[in-house]
């Protein structure tokens, strides 16, 4: 669900730390992340600018590369009007030596239309990832959007029947940014 820019650590949202770029690094796999985000450690960062749709009780995860003793992943949830909610987690997963991956999955609370992936305690944070899934997926750069247009919407009657009407619903979304 993360923008290009937000999934490979382009756009940080600062949380309560300063963060700066940290460039690549090694994850504990072995593979190599492009870029990371560093801090001192003692707040959080999340790390998509844009917040991506979500819809009550729905069940996310939420995933990062971690780098600190007790660092966390964590998802914050916000209502329409960009009020900050709640937070789940932490479920630390971070060591003190080797980039891990932090993972958290959460149902999504009433009220929320919006969530953010953080991390907290980290040191070093690097390829974060959103998914609509009740399991951690195979990272892969996001293909969100920042904002769409939904346009060109029409409905066709199929059928009605005493107390119900079905019709199709077909429409076109388009990037704007």
């Amino acid at each position: 669900m993360l923008t290009p820019a937000d999934s490979l650590c382009q756009d940080p949202f600062p949380g309560a730390t300063t963060v700066y770029p940290g460039g690549p690094v090694m994850l504990d796999d072995g593979s190599w992340a492009s870029a990371s985000w560093a801090s001192d450690g003692t707040g959080s960062v999340n790390f998509n600018y844009q917040m991506s749709p979500v819809t009550p009780g729905q069940v996310i995860t939420g995933s990062a590369w971690v780098k600190g003793l007790g660092a966390s992943a964590r998802i914050y949830f916000y209502d329409a009007n960009g009020n900050f909610l709640t937070v789940t987690g932490p479920v630390s997963s971070g060591t003190a030596l080797a980039y891990t991956r932090a993972v958290i999955t959460a149902t999504v609370p009433a009220g929320a239309v919006g969530a953010r992936v953080g991390v907290t305690s980290s040191v070093g944070a690097t390829r974060p990832a959103l998914t609509w899934t009740n399991t951690v997926q195979p990272w892969a750069v996001g293909e969100g959007c920042a904002s769409a247009v939904v346009h060109a919407a029409s409905k066709d009657l199929t059928m009605a029947t005493l107390g119900s009407v079905y019709g199709n619903l077909s429409f076109a979304v388009t990037e704007v940014g």
